[in-house]
């Protein structure tokens, strides 16, 4: 147990970090914006208790939103993104089960490609949405609605690739 907060821990210092100091100054092509915070809300134990995850989630974004001057955007999509992950733990039975132990984190081994797959694009899409909704004020243009697909293509890629770091 301690060691899993040990890990939650550096993993919310690591990825705000890396949000906020260097990946936020990195211009990507075509406007795209990368969102590694979202990281910290996928890999979440499932255990936790509803209040604690949506607690995390909207200081993680929060911590990004000290760091990168975006007035909240960040805290309201890690919060969306903290309770679409919440809804998917409480509907999923499979999860629903498991999320009796603290400990079991969702990961790519332990879930399967199809449940984390799916897993992974709601919590990602949901926190890219509620961002370029707020960031745009509109959603349905179609630049925008472009750039926030790409971003979460772009996340999402990053959430597979990231296993070998945050799997263990």
């Amino acid at each position: 147990m301690r060691t899993l907060v040990g890990k939650n821990i550096i993993r919310f210092i690591f990825l705000v970090l890396l949000q906020g100091l260097v990946i936020s100054h990195i211009p990507l092509p075509l406007h795209l914006q990368l969102f590694v915070s979202v990281l910290f809300i996928l890999f979440l134990p499932f255990g936790m208790r509803a209040w604690l995850g949506l607690l995390f989630g909207f200081l993680c974004g929060l911590c990004v939103d000290t760091l990168t001057g975006t007035w909240g955007m960040h805290a309201a999509a890690a919060t969306t993104a903290a309770f679409v992950r919440e809804l998917y733990t409480r509907f999923n039975e499979r999860y629903g089960r498991e999320a009796e132990t603290e400990t079991v984190t969702p990961t790519l081994s332990r879930m399967g490609l199809p449940d984390f797959s799916a897993y992974a694009a709601m919590v990602i899409l949901s926190y890219h949405i509620v961002f370029f909704a707020l960031d745009a004020f509109q959603l349905w243009d179609f630049t925008t609605f472009g750039i926030m697909l790409g971003s979460a293509l772009l996340c999402y890629v990053c959430a597979f690739l990231s296993q070998k770091w945050f799997a263990r």
